[in-house]
C-alpha cells in the first residue's frame, strides 16, 4: 500500500467521475513505492463494487487521462500479465516514485 499514491489519486483532476476516482484510490492502495499496482480488472470491479465492464470503462479513461498506464508483458508459457502504473497526469506517461 502506498499512501503517498492514495493522496495523490484522492487530489488528482477534478474532472474524474466518482467512480473513476474510487479506482485510482485502489490503485493506489495496491501500488508499490514505483506507482505499479497488479490487481485483475475483476478484482478492481469486485473492491469499487461496479460490475467489471464499468470498471474496464473506467480504467480507460483513466488512461486517456493519462493517470494510469497499464502494462502488458509475456508470461512464458502461461500467456499475457497486466499491470497498471500510477502516472496521476505525469508529463510524459511515466510514473515513478511521487514525490
Amino acid at each position: 500500500m502506498s499512501t503517498t499514491h492514495i493522496g495523490a489519486a484522492l487530489n488528482a483532476s477534478a474532472d474524474l467521475t466518482p467512480t473513476e476516482r474510487l479506482l485510482l484510490v485502489i490503485l493506489g492502495d495496491y501500488a508499490d513505492t514505483d506507482g505499479r499496482a497488479f490487481p485483475s480488472v475483476g478484482r478492481l470491479a469486485e473492491r469499487a463494487n461496479v460490475s467489471r465492464r464499468t470498471a474496464v470503462r473506467a480504467l480507460r479513461r483513466l488512461t486517456v487521462l493519462n493517470q494510469v498506464q497499464q502494462v502488458r508483458t509475456l508470461n512464458g508459457t502461461t500467456g499475457i500479465n497486466t499491470h497498471w502504473v500510477l502516472t496521476l497526469g505525469d508529463e510524459d506517461g511515466t510514473a515513478g516514485t511521487l514525490a
